[in-house]
C-alpha cells in the first residue's frame, strides 16, 4: 500500500507576464487551489540602472525567464505552471529540468527523510524504506506559448567581473582578490526585502562608499515564498517562528539571483558572473536509486556548467563560476582575515542577524556562526571584529557540544584539532566528530566533480592560485579515490 501523500495542493501556478519600467519588473503569481479558489502574489524586482529602458527582444526575454525562476519551487505541490508569455524552445527546457532538480531535492530533504522535517507536518513524512522513486518525478506540466530564439544584441566582455554579494567570506574573499589584481569588478547585492538583508547591509555600506561599481538589486522574492509556504497546507503554520537553519520548501533559490545578476551583466557589460562556491566534495546521497545534493543543487559544480550551457545557447555573453570551488571554508576565512582585514570587518555570516546600535550584530549561536568562529580561532584570528562578543566566544565549546555544525566531517575534524592546538577545549561535537588530523583541508584541491581546474578563468589561474598559496600547503588532486600532489 502506497503512503505517498497527496502533496497536489493547487490546480495550478500562473505567472504573468511581467510589466517593465526603465528599472524594474514586476509580476503576478496566482496559485489557484483544489477548490478554485485564487491567491495571488506579487513578485517585484528593481535595479539601480535602467535595466528596461529601450528594452529590446533580449531584455524582454531575460526578465520573463527572471520572473519564472522562482515558480519552479513549486511543481511538486501542482498539477501545472503556466506562463502567461511566450519562452523560447532552450527556456521551456532549462525551466523543466531545473523543476525535476528542485522536486528531487524538496522530496528527498523535506519529505522522504529518517525523521519527520521540523518545518513540515508529520502527516506529510515518508519513512525512507517506504520512499517511492517515482514520486519526485511527480511534477506540474510547464505550459507557455513557443517563440523563435532571435540573435542577441547585448554585448559583454569576459574580462569584466560580478562577484555576487552577500556580506559572507566567499563573496568578500572574491572581491578582495579581483581588487588586488587591478581586475575591473562589481560588488552586485541582491537585497531580498527582509531581514536577509541584514547579513549583507555591512558590506553593502562599505562597498557603496568605496566602489563606485557597486550595484544592488531590490526584491520581494523572499516575501512572495513566505506568502507561498503560508498557502501551503504540508508547512507548519508556525514557520516563521521556528528556530531553523534551512527554508520550508523554497531550495531553488540563488538562480533568481543569477538571472537577475546576468541581465545587470549584460547591460553592463559584465561577461564574468562569480559566486563564492568553496570546496565541497560531498557524498551526494541516493535514496532508491534516486542522486540528490543536500537541497544545495544550485550551488554545485554541476549546476554551473548546465547554466552556462543554458547561457551559451541564449546568447547572453556571460558565464558563471567561482574563484573559490578549490579551497575549504578553513582557509577562505583564513585568507580573508590575513590578507584582506578591512574586508573581513564587514563579514556577517549568521542565520539570525540582528542589528545593534544601527549595525548587525551575528547570534553567535547558529550553526554558521559556530563555524566562522570555529575557523577564525584555529587560524589564530581574532572574531572581535565580526561583532561577536566574549561570551560567544568563551562558550564555543559548550556550544558546538549542544548545536549541530553544518560543515562536512572531515573540515570540522581538522579545524577542531587546529583550534584545541591553539589551546581551545571541546566538550565534544554534537556532530559526533572529534578532532583529527585531515591534511587536505588546507591545500588546494581538484576534484573532477566538484572542483575542475578549468572552472577558473584561465587569464586568472596563475595570479589567483599565487594569492592562495600564501595560506594553503600545497596542491592537492583527487584521483582513483585518494589524494595526490600535483601543481595548480
Amino acid at each position: 500500500m502506497s503512503v505517498r501523500p497527496d502533496l497536489k495542493f493547487f490546480r495550478e501556478l500562473r505567472v504573468s507576464d511581467p510589466l517593465l519600467k526603465d528599472d524594474a519588473s514586476t509580476s503576478t503569481y496566482t496559485f489557484v487551489d483544489r477548490k478554485r479558489k485564487k491567491h495571488q502574489l506579487k513578485l517585484h524586482y528593481k535595479f539601480d540602472v535602467p535595466l528596461y529602458k529601450d528594452a529590446g527582444w533580449t531584455m524582454v526575454n531575460q526578465s520573463r525567464v527572471h520572473h519564472a525562476i522562482a515558480s519552479l519551487n513549486y511543481g511538486l505541490f501542482c498539477d501545472r505552471i503556466v506562463y502567461e508569455y511566450p519562452l523560447t524552445k532552450a527556456d521551456a527546457a532549462y525551466l523543466r529540468a531545473m523543476e525535476l532538480v528542485t522536486a528531487r531535492e524538496q522530496y528527498l530533504t523535506r519529505f522522504a527523510v529518517k525523521e519527520p522535517h521540523g518545518l513540515i507536518l508529520p502527516k506529510y513524512h515518508v519513512p525512507l524504506d517506504e520512499f517511492e522513486p517515482e514520486a519526485v518525478d511527480d511534477v506540474a506540466t510547464i505550459e507557455c506559448e513557443t517563440e523563435r530564439e532571435q540573435p542577441s544584441t547585448v554585448t559583454t566582455d569576459p574580462e569584466r567581473y560580478a562577484v555576487l554579494s552577500s556580506g559572507g567570506k566567499e563573496s568578500l574573499l572574491t572581491y578582495g582578490i579581483l581588487k588586488e589584481l587591478g581586475e575591473d569588478v562589481s560588488p552586485v547585492y541582491v537585497n531580498e526585502s527582509g531581514r536577509h538583508w541584514h547579513t549583507a547591509l555591512l558590506s553593502y555600506r562599505y562597498h557603496a562608499a568605496h566602489e563606485p561599481r557597486t550595484r544592488r538589486i531590490w526584491t520581494t522574492v523572499d516575501r512572495l515564498y513566505v506568502g507561498a509556504n503560508r498557502l501551503l497546507p504540508c508547512v507548519r503554520p508556525d514557520f516563521q517562528r521556528a528556530e531553523a537553519d534551512v527554508y520550508p520548501t523554497q531550495l531553488f533559490t540563488f538562480n533568481s539571483y543569477q538571472i537577475g545578476v546576468a541581465g545587470l551583466g549584460m547591460h553592463e557589460g559584465l561577461g564574468t558572473l562569480l559566486m563564492g562556491n568553496e570546496f565541497d566534495e560531498g557524498p551526494w546521497p541516493q535514496e532508491k536509486g534516486v542522486t540528490y545534493w543536500w537541497g544545495i543543487y544550485d550551488q554545485s559544480q554541476e549546476f554551473d556548467l548546465v547554466l552556462n550551457e543554458y547561457y551559451a545557447k541564449k546568447g547572453w555573453g556571460v558565464q558563471q563560476t567561482s574563484l573559490l570551488r578549490s579551497l575549504s571554508s578553513l582557509v577562505i576565512e583564513d585568507l580573508l582575515a590575513s590578507r584582506y582585514p578591512e574586508l573581513l570587518a564587514t563579514q556577517t555570516s549568521c542565520h539570525a542577524t540582528h542589528m545593534e546600535h544601527g549595525e548587525p550584530a551575528p547570534c553567535g549561536r547558529c550553526s554558521k556562526c559556530l563555524g566562522v568562529m570555529l575557523y577564525l580561532v584555529a587560524c589564530g584570528h581574532d572574531a572581535a571584529p565580526l561583532r561577536y562578543h566574549k561570551e560567544d566566544m568563551d562558550d564555543i565549546g559548550a556550544r558546538l557540544a549542544a548545536q549541530p555544525v553544518k560543515i562536512e566531517q572531515v573540515e570540522t575534524e581538522h579545524t577542531m584539532l587546529l583550534a584545541q592546538q591553539r589551546g581551545w577545549r571541546f566538550e565534544g561535537c554534537a556532530n559526533g566528530y572529534v578532532p583529527r588530523e585531515h591534511p587536505e583541508v588546507q591545500a588546494i584541491r581538484f576534484h573532477p566533480e566538484t572542483s575542475r581546474r578549468d572552472a577558473m578563468p584561465a587569464r586568472l589561474a596563475r595570479r589567483v592560485y599565487d594569492i592562495l598559496a600564501t595560506r594553503t600547503n600545497g596542491c592537492l588532486e583527487k584521483r582513483g579515490g585518494t589524494w595526490r600532489p600535483t601543481k595548480a
